[in-house]
């Protein structure tokens, strides 16, 4: 009894002891079997300065505190989460990684020794939400910036390819020497700086933007500005002591600020020049001098800017030989031009032998058939004749002169002695070539049929194998528009054969050529170019598909006088209204009928609205013009400004009889044309089978020449009169009424002086 007393004692014990134990706090570890006599009872300190470690992230946290301290030692450190038990360390610091963003965490830090002791601290801890993550990349570099137009005194436009990103472009800065110009970042892939100056040189850059701050830079571009107004050296020619009447506005670029004001700088060292202040000018040669004199000149603003200085050179020629010409002037009482328009009769002349001059019995103008095409070589079998009347035929000093033979080729001639100097071989007669405008000696041509290369050809070589490349449409140095590119089969890769479709000519000093580009075998039409030869470059391209509304190939084309315009005859179409065309004038993107471009193809004025025979000229007042006739109203040869496309005056009107070739020739003679007309049957008319002048203005007086006698019953047997240079020569063909190809060369020379009396 006593025994089962003690044992129930012993179980009492142990039990009271168990739950002393479980009274303790709750965090307080239950003691093992080794620990549970253990004699320590003092707990550690709690950890201090419990905080978080840096930023806390929106999936990560690090907290950090003060080491515990105890009476023995501090074992480590329980971390829990919300009541939950992550980890143990020994550590003072700890980064929780399986945090979520926007959460709200109690945080506990528990120091223990080895007898289990305990003390804690806590913390509260919200994480925030996820961030996107930086973004280092830039975009892609804005590609191939470039000019969008020509430059102008106070604009620079550019364009430049689209730049990607990985998140995205935001937008462009342009930026000018190293500055951003644009006040706002653009999202358009061009921008026109309306803030530049002329005559100045920029550079421009284009950075493209992403949201997080990223750029990237383009190429850059060095632009220079026009100046604000542009003097342009200018070459002419005079007769022997004649007056040279010119205009030096023609080719100069005016300053905005009107008016401009053309000055003189230095005098010619002989003769005496005058230049008015509208740029209109006169040189008087000294008595007796010939040969080459130059001044200079300059233009002035109303703002009182200058441009800068330019150089005019004038040929004074040299005397010409007392010919027969004058000899029957002279002992005839001189030369009357006559201006009346009264219907004359033909006269009734025996052909003259070749060499032989007249008087024309109702005009009394001085005639001498110029070549004989049976004598004059064995291998022209029936005619010898100026090919078109929009020919220049006579060289620079008008000694020589190039006709077409009836057997493929060139024939040069002297245009004094009328001497049949030689064959000359251009290698066919569909071959374009113009005359050197100061050079007697040389003439430029293109390959038969057109080609991509314009070939300089000397003359004194007699075997013509002395010939130079001096353009290649192939290896330019720029083409307009298209930045990078020197190669026109770029553009159009089939594009082998460019001419004017022989009837055009370059601008007068023959800088600058229009002409029409298509394919090897005629079938394709590609458009048009304008080729600058001082820069060898093509400063204008006109694309029949992309800038034409797809119109076929033109008749022909040629380039104005000055070098301002192209002038384009399509024929058809006509501005008729049909096929969504226009039914009075051509546009720009809508060509019809007859079209004067400026030279880079960004303007256009409808001349005519059908492609009917004309030529370009200049007028009395120095304005490029073009010489036509229209068949759609009055029957009406007109003379219309390129640059409106106005009226400027009617030579004749209802010529509905016949037809006409105009000439306009006379480049260094401004004010004058010369046109032949035409019939199978007698035209009740003044001008029935007639050559003769007119001079542009707003009232066109007409001198007239002679009747040229000619059969036209084919197409060589048309007169086909052209204008020398200076306006003193007129030459067409003629078969004299007889074998419809027995044709020959007749020449009227005309005293100018008494051109400048009307």
């Amino acid at each position: 009894m006593l025994l089962k007393t003690v044992k129930n004692i012993s179980l009492l014990i142990s039990l009271l002891l168990l739950i002393s134990a479980c009274s303790d706090e709750t965090d307080a570890p239950v003691p093992n079997d080794d620990t549970r006599n253990n004699s320590d009872v003092t707990a550690p300190s709690a950890p201090t300065n419990l905080m978080v470690n840096g930023a806390v992230q929106s999936r990560s946290v690090s907290i950090t505190w003060d080491a515990s301290t105890d009476n023995v030692a501090v074992a480590g450190y329980r971390i829990l989460r919300n009541g939950s038990l992550l980890s143990e360390t020994t550590q003072t610091n700890y980064t929780d990684t399986t945090v979520n963003e926007s959460q709200r965490y109690r945080y506990q830090v528990i120091a223990f020794d080895a007898a289990q002791n305990t003390a804690s601290n806590t913390l509260t801890v919200n994480t925030p939400a996820d961030v996107a993550p930086l973004d280092n990349e830039p975009p892609s570099a804005p590609g191939n910036l470039r000019l969008s137009g020509t430059a102008t005194t106070n604009s620079v436009s550019m364009v430049w390819n689209a730049s990607t990103d990985n998140t995205g472009v935001t937008g462009y800065q342009v930026t000018r020497n190293n500055v951003v110009i644009n006040q706002s970042t653009i999202t358009a892939t061009n921008y026109t700086d309306s803030s530049v100056n002329a005559s100045a040189t920029y550079r421009y850059q284009v950075s493209a933007l992403d949201a997080a701050g990223n750029t990237a830079l383009s190429n850059f571009i060095d632009v220079s500005t026009p100046q604000l107004m542009t003097a342009v050296n200018d070459a002419f020619n005079t007769p022997y002591q004649t007056t040279l009447n010119a205009n030096l506005s023609i080719n100069d670029n005016s300053s905005p600020n009107a008016p401009t004001t053309w000055l003189l700088i230095t005098q010619a060292s002989s003769g005496t020049v005058i230049v008015n202040s509208n740029g209109s000018f006169t040189y008087t040669p000294s008595t007796g001098f010939s040969g080459n004199v130059s001044f200079t000149y300059r233009m002035r603003d109303a703002q009182n800017n200058f441009s800068n200085t330019a150089t005019v050179n004038i040929t004074v020629q040299a005397q010409q030989t007392a010919t027969a010409c004058s000899d029957l002037y002279a002992n005839n009482g001189g030369y009357t031009p006559v201006t009346t328009r009264t219907i004359t009769s033909i006269p009734g002349i025996t052909k003259p032998a070749k060499g032989v001059h007249y008087l024309d019995p109702n005009y009394g103008t001085c005639i001498v058939r110029v070549s004989d095409h049976v004598n004059d070589s064995n291998t022209i079998a029936n005619r010898i004749v100026p090919d078109y009347s929009r020919r220049q035929v006579f060289n620079a000093d008008q000694s020589q002169m190039l006709l077409l033979a009836s057997d493929g080729f060139w024939h040069l001639y002297d245009a004094t002695t009328y001497e049949h100097i030689r064959r000359v071989s251009l290698q066919g007669d569909s071959v374009e070539f113009q005359w050197h405008p100061t050079d007697p000696g040389l003439l430029y041509r293109m390959p038969f049929n057109g080609g991509r290369q314009i070939f300089l050809h000397d003359l004194a070589d007699t075997s013509d194998n002395t010939f130079t490349e001096v353009a290649n449409f192939t290896n330019v140095t720029s083409i307009n528009g298209y930045p990078g590119v020197t190669n026109i089969n770029t553009i159009w890769p089939g594009a082998t054969r460019f001419l004017t479709g022989e009837e055009g000519a370059p601008s007068r000093d023959g800088r600058y050529w229009a002409l029409m580009g298509m394919s090897n075998d005629f079938n394709t039409q590609y458009g048009i170019i304008v080729y600058d030869f001082q820069t060898d470059s093509i400063v204008g391209v006109y694309d029949y598909a992309t800038d034409g509304n797809g119109i076929g190939g033109p008749n022909n084309l040629s380039m104005s006088p000055s070098g301002t315009h192209v002038v384009v005859l399509w024929n058809p179409p006509a501005c008729d209204g049909q096929n969504d065309r226009p039914s009075d004038a051509g546009t720009l993107s809508n060509p019809c009928g007859t079209m004067a471009f400026n030279k880079d193809f960004t303007q256009a004025t409808g001349i005519a609205i059908n492609g009917e025979h004309g030529d370009t000229a200049t007028d009395i007042n120095g304005r490029d013009v073009y010489v036509g006739i229209e068949y759609q109203n009055r029957g009406a040869i007109e003379i219309i400004d390129l640059q409106t496309g106005n009226l400027v005056g009617e030579i004749e009107t209802g010529v509905w009889e016949g037809a006409v070739h105009i000439s306009g020739r006379a480049l260094d003679k401004p004010g004058w044309a010369v046109i032949s007309h035409y019939t199978g049957s007698t035209a009740n008319v003044w001008y029935n089978q007639e050559v003769f002048l007119a001079k542009l203005d707003t009232s066109p007086v007409i001198v007239r020449l002679a009747k040229h006698q000619s059969n036209p019953a084919d197409y060589w047997a048309q007169p086909h009169a052209t204008i020398s240079r200076d306006a003193s020569k007129v030459v067409w063909g003629s078969n004299w009424g007889g074998a419809v190809l027995d044709i020959d060369t007749w020449m009227a020379t005309v005293p100018v002086e008494a051109l400048d009396r009307l």
